[in-house]
């Protein structure tokens, strides 16, 4: 079993666009799940574009820094849940196919194990002889 510090598992926000609308400000960012190697082996690459809207309300002093903070606060939010949930649906997709792959593999074992000892009863009948 592989030993993964789970410090190594991150989501990273790569790029970040805001949009202007009246009070409005749209957060667009683009995410990526970074992970060790053997991750994407099972699972693949993550890569997300996620956009949130902060909406000033008519009785707030309209603040273009803050409507930056808060659309990309939401974007953020939004897409740790997105990624997440990915992930889970990658995740159940390999257990899925393991499991049905699971009677294939015992069955590989069961005549490998049989012709294994078939072998070696067959060279010591032939030579008198054991492996």
């Amino acid at each position: 079993m592989m030993n993964f510090d789970k410090s190594n598992v991150k989501m990273t926000v790569f790029n970040t666009n805001y949009y202007f609308n009246g009070d409005n400000v749209t957060a667009e960012v683009n995410v990526c799940l970074d992970a060790p190697e053997k991750f994407y082996e099972l699972f693949g690459n993550c890569y997300m574009n996620v956009k949130a809207v902060a909406k000033c309300s008519p009785d707030d002093k309209y603040s273009l820094e803050k409507g930056k903070q808060v659309a990309r606060a939401k974007a953020e939010g939004r897409a740790y849940r997105l990624v997440k949930n990915e992930l889970i649906r990658r995740w159940n997709s390999v257990i899925d196919t393991m499991e049905s792959l699971a009677p294939l593999k015992a069955n590989f074992i069961e005549k490998a194990e049989n012709c294994e000892a078939h072998n070696k009863e067959y060279v010591k009948r032939i030579t008198g002889d054991t492996f």
